[in-house]
């Protein structure tokens, strides 16, 4: 063939070169390109120039494509670029390209490396499909699919997982936890059910629920829920020997450690809840109960036994220095009518004993009223066999377990006592009887320390049931066991102690007894006296 073959047509001249290893064509002029029909065979290995324009079978037996620097392998399509590859990497000029768009279903890419981009910087790249799957067998390294912000620059410099449906009405976003295996959990916005969030066991957001939240400022009265609410469901327990028992929600143990010693006030709680306020925008309405909590004691099923249920139950208290199952702040602050620290309903009805408080025992006081007025507006009780009884009037209606009449006991309404007296003192004890009849007794004593001239008596003042005006001298009695003659304390009878037998009168309403040393005389005497009235019926 010789070492150069050179074929002339009209408008072109090419040359075939085979004197070094490579084969070189060269054209001349214009006109149509080279064109090859037959196939192309790179027999032998070849040295590639860099600065040529070169396809050759390169020292490492690769078919090598090779442009000068700078320059371009281009690919297009009826004379228009489609993919062009540079020395910065793989371009388009098309805003819409396939790349292994169909048939292959494994793609392997980018197995070494350790930053990939995808998109321009600061722009929103949008990945459209089904379902995309990141997995990996890292039995010493984590599957972690990581989203973070690296710039701190301003203050909307936020990493965010946006997960969203198109319909208003049927599909959930959610995310969904699964132990292979095991249990799956889901944390979902329930879109067919006013978008409330959910966290529950399964792969449907809304079916086996265990925390709602409601994130709706307005509802209607057919969907009302709590903003946050544990959803009733039934679980079973086999073969569970833990002594602690089934709780529903737990806030765990847990230690708050202060390096300094500066006195703190105010709460320091494991869980608080801040006030709820109830507001009308439109007129007035009226609530018949509102708590910061409600809580319902626990239900005995079929074939169960509970020997105390509760809706609260406070366990042992911690250390300190002083511990309390309950501690009530001042409830009157802001009431407008009453304000309870307590407040217990009736609980009389059903069956069996009913208690509205039960204290079993306590070493100091089991109730200890420190100030104010302690109001019983039933009976009280003293044993359990009704050894004593106050009623609703506050008449002691039993003592020492034996039924009491009248006003059970007596009630001292009037007392009042005169010391080193030398004239008719004044009242010795005054009563106004109440809204009713009443029956009383009165008595007095008197003890004269000096006697040279007088003569009184103690004289007992009042208006009867028949509403007659009455004076009743009260008898006196010297040591001796002799009643003196009317009564009559005189210089005769001398110094020493008087005293007057019990005396029961009865008295009208709304008038007043009075017991007084009489208007006698009282020349040279000294004495001492009182008088008591008691109230019995």
């Amino acid at each position: 063939m010789g070492t150069e073959l050179r074929h002339v047509y009209p408008q072109r001249i090419w040359t075939v070169n085979d004197s070094s290893p490579v084969l070189t064509l060269t054209q001349s002029g214009s006109g149509p390109s080279i064109s090859e029909d037959d196939i192309v065979r790179f027999s032998a290995n070849s040295t590639i120039t860099a600065g040529n324009y070169e396809i050759g079978r390169n020292g490492t037996s690769d078919l090598q494509y090779n442009v000068p620097t700078g320059e371009t392998h281009i690919w297009s399509i009826n004379n228009v670029a489609e993919m062009t590859l540079a020395a910065g990497g793989l371009t388009t000029a098309s805003t819409t390209f396939a790349l292994f768009n169909t048939t292959a279903t494994t793609i392997n890419f980018a197995g070494a490396a350790t930053t990939i981009a995808i998109g321009a910087a600061a722009s929103v790249t949008t990945w459209t499909g089904q379902s995309i799957t990141l997995t990996g067998a890292n039995s010493t390294n984590n599957t972690t699919l990581t989203i973070a912000n690296t710039s701190a620059a301003a203050a909307a410099s936020h990493a965010i997982v946006d997960v969203s449906t198109v319909s208003t009405s049927t599909g959930d976003p959610q995310f969904r936890l699964t132990v292979s295996g095991g249990i799956s959990w889901y944390f979902g916005a329930d879109n067919s059910d006013s978008d409330r969030i959910r966290i529950g066991v399964g792969t449907v957001v809304g079916t086996t629920s265990l925390l709602n939240m409601n994130g709706n400022t307005t509802e209607t009265a057919s969907n009302i829920e709590s903003s946050v609410s544990v959803p009733g469901f039934s679980r079973e327990i086999t073969g569970v020997t833990d002594s602690n028992g089934f709780y529903g929600f737990l806030v765990n143990t847990r230690t708050i450690t202060y390096t300094d010693t500066t006195p703190r006030t105010g709460n320091h709680a494991h869980a608080i809840i801040r006030a709820l306020t109830l507001a009308q925008s439109g007129g007035a309405i009226t609530f018949d109960q509102a708590a910061g909590i409600y809580s319902v004691s626990v239900t005995a099923g079929a074939s169960v036994t509970i020997t105390h249920s509760s809706a609260f139950r406070a366990s042992t208290g911690g250390a300190s220095v002083n511990v309390s199952g309950l501690y009530i702040e001042n409830q009157a602050t802001n009431a407008t009518t009453a304000g309870y620290a307590i407040y217990i309903a009736n609980q009389t009805g059903g069956a069996v004993s009913d208690y509205g408080i039960y204290i079993a025992g306590a070493d100091t006081n089991a109730i200890w009223v420190d100030s104010g007025t302690t109001r019983l507006d039933g009976i009280l009780q003293v044993g359990s066999t009704q050894q004593t009884q106050i009623n609703a009037s506050g008449l002691m209606t039993n003592y020492n377990g034996v039924a009491t009449a009248g006003w059970g006991v007596h009630s001292i309404y009037g007392s009042g006592r005169a010391t080193a007296q030398t004239a008719q003192s004044a009242a010795l004890a005054t009563y106004t009887v109440g809204a009713a009849d009443g029956s009383f007794e009165v008595s007095a004593n008197v003890n004269v320390t000096a006697s040279a001239t007088h003569s009184f008596s103690i004289d007992v003042t009042y208006t009867d049931e028949t509403n007659t005006a009455r004076t009743m001298i009260l008898p006196m009695q010297q040591l001796g066991g002799s009643f003196i003659t009317g009564g009559l304390i005189t210089n005769a009878t001398g110094v020493g102690p008087y005293e007057s037998p019990v005396m029961h009168i009865r008295c009208n309403t709304a008038t007043s007894i009075t017991i007084r040393p009489s208007a006698g005389t009282f020349t040279s005497v000294t004495y001492n006296a009182e008088g008591v009235i008691s109230q019995i019926s």
